[in-house]
């Protein structure tokens, strides 16, 4: 965790979890969340927590919504919702539109924010879609993944996603990163207790 302490010390808000069971499979167990989310909240007190509801592990609504329904201190202020399906190199990430519509509705029943994962630009039009029919609503934070066999190409300068650089771009330009509790706000999360001296 003492990354993930360094990258929120450098300006990082938002830290996304794919989370690995007790012999490093991919995991969406519940519990496995619970523990690695207050791990994470131990290491960085005030970052926002973003956990995956991925199609890569399950396809079905009942076995990727068990993490959005987590309470307490191991509830997360946010969860992936990837928009449609596609291909990886070795598999697929299967998302009906049945379990992207059951995904949405629960995270706004739980008081999450969707970050809305984006593959492609078909992705944004179904979003779209899905705000009309009153799944999704505001404020939106979109997540960008780019450069994966069966998703957008990258370039050099899409593959620039490392904290550092554009924290210091923005700050050359006289901007600010967002701060945890700015992030909140914006995304209508509420705030977290200040950490103690």
């Amino acid at each position: 965790m003492t990354e993930l302490s360094r990258c929120a010390d450098a300006g990082a808000s938002i830290v996304h979890i794919h989370l690995r069971d007790a012999e490093g499979r991919p995991s969406q167990d519940p519990e496995v969340a619970a523990e690695f989310i207050r791990a994470v909240r131990a290491a960085a007190p005030q970052i926002v927590v973003c956990i995956t509801t991925s199609g890569r592990i399950r396809h079905e609504l009942a076995g990727r919504v068990r993490v959005v329904e987590l309470e307490g201190d191991a509830k997360p202020e946010m969860a992936s919702l990837t928009l449609g399906s596609l291909n990886f190199p070795k598999q697929a990430s299967i998302n009906a539109p049945e379990t992207i519509q059951g995904l949405a509705l629960r995270m706004r029943e739980c008081g999450v924010v969707p970050e809305w994962e984006v593959f492609d630009f078909g992705m944004l039009d179904y979003a779209g879609h899905l705000r009309d029919r009153g799944l999704l609503g505001g404020p939106v934070y979109a997540n960008l993944l780019l450069g994966s066999l069966g998703s957008l190409a990258a370039t050099p300068l899409n593959l620039a996603l490392l904290v550092e650089r554009p924290v210091a771009i923005a700050r050359a330009m006289g901007r600010e990163p967002a701060t945890p509790d700015q992030v909140r706000q914006r995304l209508g999360i509420p705030l977290r207790p200040s950490a103690p001296a």
